[in-house]
């Protein structure tokens, strides 16, 4: 299991944390910054809507080698988690530029790497980055993108920067945006529940004794 006599323990963030996720640059001028899975967040978007003239995103989203396995997992279900992998990483930049009124510039990894499971005694996975990173206007419209068959890479694109009137809603009940499925709410929780385990029994001890030295 993951999360196994720690999952408990509360993480704080550190007291010069920027949580509104704005950064003013000029007078008139701020940015907002989305990391990774609070892309697809509606409470990201609720806290930067109508706020910033560009948002700033980036991940590390991938998926893993359904060739190469990972231990009781069905290859079956491997192949769906990449396509529903990728349909997510094609709409979410255009979401979250219609849901906060700016243009979104999201960058993703690509290229392959081995990883540790996670579970003991569990042979390592092997990961790919998706790619598709992306330009949108803020309406949601792609203007560059680059799909992980082609490697690394930049995207260009002009944009017009500064902040519209949203294009989207955004729902008072739901935390998630469409883009997070079963198949990645399952992936959320494990990998959520492992990077908790490592960094308090492993990262966290580790710099505690750095530190002290």
């Amino acid at each position: 299991e993951f999360g196994v006599g720690a999952s408990a323990e509360t993480i704080r963030g550190r007291s010069d944390n920027i949580k509104s996720g704005v950064f003013p640059v000029t007078d008139s001028t701020a940015i907002g910054v989305a990391i990774c899975w609070e892309q697809i967040r509606y409470r990201t978007a609720r806290r930067l809507r109508a706020k910033v003239d560009l948002v700033l995103a980036a991940s590390a989203w991938g998926v893993l080698d359904p060739d190469i396995g990972v231990a009781d997992v069905d290859r079956d279900d491997l192949v769906r988690w990449a396509e529903e992998t990728t349909t997510m990483l094609r709409s979410t930049p255009g979401r979250l530029a219609r849901l906060v009124g700016a243009p979104v510039i999201h960058a993703n990894t690509v290229g392959s790497g081995w990883s540790q499971d996670g579970r003991k005694g569990k042979p390592p996975m092997l990961g790919r980055g998706m790619g598709d990173s992306q330009i949108v206007d803020a309406e949601g419209k792609i203007l560059a993108r680059r799909p992980h068959t082609e490697g690394e890479g930049v995207v260009f694109a002009e944009i017009q920067i500064g902040r519209t009137a949203p294009e989207d809603e955004i729902p008072k009940e739901e935390f998630w945006t469409p883009d997070f499925t079963e198949v990645l709410k399952q992936s959320w929780h494990n990998g959520g529940s492992y990077g908790r385990d490592y960094y308090l029994k492993t990262a966290r001890p580790h710099r505690s004794r750095a530190q002290s030295e």
